[in-house]
């Protein structure tokens, strides 16, 4: 009797049950599946992000040339904004914590329209291409960022000329 209790107890304790086995790997598919639901939007979010920290760059530099007292400016480069400010001449910010030189990611392409005519993302620019007055006032424009991989997802930056700064999806495809 003691050879039977003890094979039933040297059976049980080898390995996994069926049931053991597919519960867990029920709870491997559901991590799977979330993960990959997460991470298929990255590159919206991205695009997103991206629109959003711009435009409250954009915004923040207005409210900063009314509070200083001074004229701002932002050109783009490729894949690059800088941000100016107007001492007697245009003088790129360089040394600044908040408005230093930004690059936009390789997947994203940027759109610029200033007062309704489509401006040429030149490699050398000394000069803003977007200008802030002192009075918050600046000059309109439009800018559009897309999404390389998925050109039917972007996100558009319209700058009033009252200084207001508006974010919107241009694509709700997600």
């Amino acid at each position: 009797m003691l050879n039977k209790i003890n094979f039933l107890v040297q059976y049980n304790t080898k390995g996994f049950t069926l049931i053991e086995l597919m519960v867990v790997i029920v709870i491997i598919a559901v991590i799977a599946s979330f993960t990959t639901l997460s991470l298929g939007k990255n590159e919206h979010r991205l695009v997103e992000d991206e629109a959003k920290k711009l435009a409250a760059l954009l915004a923040l530099n207005v409210e900063e040339a009314i509070l200083y007292g001074e004229e701002r400016g932002i050109s783009f480069h490729n894949n690059q904004y800088y941000f100016y400010t107007w001492r007697e001449t245009w003088i790129k910010i360089t040394q600044d914590d908040v408005f230093y030189p930004r690059t936009v990611p390789e997947n994203i392409q940027l759109q610029i329209d200033v007062e309704k005519m489509p401006l040429e993302i030149v490699t050398d620019n000394t000069l803003p291409q977007i200008w802030i007055a002192s009075s918050g006032e600046l000059v309109p424009f439009t800018i559009t960022l897309t999404l390389l991989t998925q050109p039917t997802f972007s996100y558009q930056i319209q700058g009033l000329i009252n200084g207001t700064i508006q974010t919107k999806p241009l694509s709700t495809t997600y």
